[in-house]
């Protein structure tokens, strides 16, 4: 879906594009809740899926667009916080249904999706047009800027050009570096992991891991427009490799009483270094890869390459476990990103600073 929120965002602008999404998820989020059967569930949260996909392309656009350079960094690091912060109460509803054994507990859960829902459309009466989308319907005058073809109008077929091809082959790393080196198993998986691990309440455990993804995130948001991308990306890209690298070594060769523990360690050391880098740093860094002719496309296409990963590791992670063992999976999620690092070093530039 993602491939195609570009034509609508051009079409009828960022902020109108925000308030369908509202009321996307004003309408689907109870409907699901109160969903009779699980194929009628199934196409309503397919729905949920559609402005999750378009939210993920408009929302860091958005902020690229409209947030000063100065503190853009930081803006747009505000996503992740979003995404990290609802994982964390989604680990924590859970508790209360558990506990009391509620009937059909799961449909509270997707119930209370409206209120995030409710609290977008409240918002959005505020928000200004972006000045990109203006300037590309010709309602405002071209954006002040020194660099060369900011100020263009480009297609969705320049983005093939040779032009941009090397930018876009860019964003497709940094596609495979956020989605491919791990992240996802260890979120999605973690109360497997930790019961495996012997820990006594995974849950309990699970709340801590997702406390731990969203204050670890505030690391970019400090350092994002300080340092800028380039060191915190492969830094936590570093960090990543060596913990699943560690945690591979620790499965193959340790006792499993030694790996319970030191894998709850090199998981949270992992979390870190993601939510330092890559996890933030990936909305940022797209919008800001791109000039203004294509950005809208560029974003468009690297979110759906991005999620396209995210479905193929989260399909073939628990098969590839339970065929290859514990360590195998881990051995290939760090040499892939140490591959990820070097390529990071050598292509990726520095966009902190630019127009």
């Amino acid at each position: 879906m993602s491939s195609y929120c570009q034509y609508y965002c051009l079409l009828i602008g960022r902020r109108l594009t925000t308030v369908i999404v509202g009321f996307i998820d004003l309408i689907a989020a109870p409907a699901s809740g109160f969903a009779p059967n699980l194929a009628v569930l199934c196409a309503i949260r397919f729905v949920l899926g559609i402005g999750l996909g378009v939210t993920a392309v408009v929302a860091p656009l958005y902020v690229s667009e409209c947030a000063p350079k100065e503190r853009r960094g930081t803006l747009g690091t505000v996503f992740q916080l979003a995404v990290t912060f609802g994982i964390l109460l989604a680990y924590i509803a859970v508790v209360p249904i558990q506990a009391t054994h509620v009937k059909h507990g799961w449909s509270y859960l997707f119930g209370i999706g409206l209120v995030p829902a409710l609290g977008l459309l409240l918002t959005t009466p505020f928000m200004p047009e972006s000045p990109t989308w203006l300037y590309a319907r010709e309602l405002t005058t071209p954006l002040v800027s020194d660099t060369p073809h900011q100020n263009e109008k480009g297609e969705f077929k320049d983005l093939f050009t040779r032009r941009h091809m090397r930018t876009l082959w860019i964003g497709v790393l940094l596609c495979v570096t956020q989605q491919l080196t791990g992240i996802n198993a260890f979120i999605y998986f973690s109360p497997d992991i930790f019961k495996e691990a012997g820990i006594a309440d995974p849950i309990a455990a699970t709340i801590g891991l997702g406390a731990f993804n969203f204050l670890t995130t505030f690391i970019a948001t400090f350092f994002v427009d300080r340092l800028g991308r380039r060191p915190l990306l492969i830094g936590g890209t570093i960090v990543m490799a060596i913990s699943s690298l560690a945690l591979g070594f620790a499965f193959k060769f340790l006792s499993s009483g030694v790996v319970g523990v030191l894998s709850i360690i090199l998981l949270f050391i992992f979390i870190a270094g993601f939510e330092a880098g890559d996890g933030p740093l990936f909305w940022v860094i797209i919008n800001e890869l791109f000039d203004n002719s294509v950005r809208e496309h560029g974003a468009a296409v690297l979110n759906a390459i991005a999620w396209m990963c995210n479905l193929i590791l989260s399909l073939s992670f628990l098969p590839a476990k339970t065929y290859f063992g514990n360590d195998i999976p881990m051995f290939f999620f760090g040499g892939l990103g140490i591959i990820c690092s070097v390529l990071l070093t050598i292509f990726l530039p520095e966009t902190k600073g630019r127009d």
